[in-house]
């Protein structure tokens, strides 16, 4: 499978959250899967780690925290900034915009416990 993390998702592997659904972990773990995390990840969570005590205590160097796991950041390209831009505006959260949009553009599978990204064209699994 080739999935890609959601914010959410990529800050509780970080952690080890038991948040992780057993399916999710299971997925993240296996070898014979790809996982991509977004650059704007990235934004978000240092965006957010000065408001949020559980962002704030993630590896201060989250590119490479994500490497030590083995995942794959994903950039962001013109193609998925255009795709963004054109979709549904009922979800208004502009980095799941920006996630959703990537989903779809390189046909990955959203790992995310937010129900309402599917509604942006993105296949979700948890």
């Amino acid at each position: 499978m080739r999935l890609l993390l959601d914010t959410h998702a990529f800050a509780w592997a970080l952690a080890k959250s038991s948040k992780l659904s057993p399916r999710v972990l299971d997925q993240i773990t296996d070898p014979n899967n790809d996982v991509w995390v977004s650059a704007a990840t990235i934004y978000e969570l240092d965006y957010k780690r000065p408001v949020d005590a559980e962002i704030a205590v993630l590896p201060a160097d989250l590119a490479a925290a994500g490497l030590r796991l083995g995942y794959r950041w994903l950039d962001i390209e013109p193609e998925h900034a255009r795709i963004a831009a054109n979709l549904d505006r009922s979800h208004k959260d502009p980095w799941d915009r920006l996630i959703a949009a990537q989903a779809v553009a390189e046909s990955l599978d959203l790992v995310t416990k937010d129900t309402a990204m599917a509604g942006l064209g993105a296949r979700v699994m948890w």
